[in-house]
């Protein structure tokens, strides 16, 4: 398929869990490299979600040219298959302005939506027969459908997100393929661009309790507030923003279901197995090289900053490596 990006194009990319880190050396490779990000986050598209979903600040934007972030309000849908046509036509115009375009984050599928050039089936329609037979069903009836027809997405799709695994499930049973392991290019990581790509990774233990520092600190940033202005505009349950991690529990908080300490106890919890299912996806694509960032429990926000500075000199040193092969 054509996309409009030329064959051997270099792209580099961050990726890895959440709250690791990517953000803050993709600004320092930037400094170093010409580059210009395109972010690879599913909810970083939604504007009006600032805080609940690390974006970046109005200083960051500043420094360095970002792409893919704010496209589409809350209420609207958006889908993989429209980020990776907007994404090639960011892409497409940074390669014409000289630049480097450099992928940071840690949606899996959206990453590989790029770099494989996968293409997504269009499926039934929600008024198609098999859509309104699916719509009947339960989220434990679906996730059983989805765990035998499409056991990737089964994995990385959250039990809780209804309208990801019903389109997962309508896609697997009307196509007659699955989303993520009937494709070729799925299964054999072989992307027609000179992908160069490191991961970032840190001691478990670490990441986690940087997750719930983060949390927390969203909260005391306005997290609540944020969601609140969402809601009012009339955001659906049902919608892929109001399923985002740390608005849907804010929500859930707002409307008296659970006190604030739950709902705090779940957006860590969660947040934290999403991390570990964003590790086991990545882990699995061979082309990545992984920097681990020197870390231990209880280090000083300073003494994280240091060791940022110190993976991000090491992914800086293999990025020019492999584009210097490249020329």
């Amino acid at each position: 398929m054509k996309t409009g990006i030329p064959p051997g194009t270099a792209l580099l990319a961050i990726v890895g869990p959440t709250a690791v880190g990517k953000s803050k050396i993709a600004l320092l490779v930037s400094k170093e490299i010409p580059v210009e990000i395109v972010s690879v986050d599913s909810m970083q598209v939604y504007r009006e979600m600032n805080i609940g979903t690390g974006k970046p600040s109005a200083l960051e934007l500043e420094t360095v040219p970002h792409h893919m972030i704010d496209l589409v309000s809350p209420e609207e849908a958006f889908s993989v298959a429209l980020y990776k046509r907007m994404a090639i036509e960011a892409i497409v115009g940074i390669i014409k302005r000289k630049n480097i375009p450099l992928l940071v984050g840690g949606s899996g599928l959206y990453f590989r939506a790029i770099v494989d050039d996968l293409s997504f089936p269009a499926g039934g329609g929600s008024g198609s027969t098999i859509r309104k037979y699916l719509e009947s069903l339960s989220n434990e009836q679906l996730l059983k459908i989805l765990s035998e027809t499409d056991p990737v997405s089964f994995q990385t799709i959250p039990a809780s997100n209804r309208r990801r695994i019903l389109r997962a499930v309508e896609v697997a049973v009307t196509s007659g393929r699955v989303i993520s392991e009937r494709q070729e290019s799925w299964i054999k990581y072989e992307s027609p661009y000179n992908l160069i790509v490191a991961g970032v990774e840190m001691e478990r233990e670490v990441l986690y309790e940087r997750i719930d520092k983060r949390v927390e600190k969203m909260v005391s940033e306005g997290l609540i507030e944020e969601t609140a202005k969402i809601l009012e505009k009339g955001l659906g349950s049902g919608s892929t923003a109001a399923e985002a991690l740390g608005y849907r529990e804010m929500a859930a908080y707002l409307r008296g279901e659970i006190s604030l300490e739950e709902a705090l106890t779940e957006v860590k919890k969660k947040t934290r197995r999403y991390a570990k299912r964003q590790l086991t996806w990545f882990r699995k694509d061979p082309r990545i090289v992984w920097f681990s960032i020197p870390t231990r429990r209880g280090m000083s926000e300073q003494e994280f900053e240091d060791a940022i500075k110190n993976t991000a000199d090491e992914v800086i040193t293999y990025f020019r490596r492999r584009l210097d092969n490249i020329k």
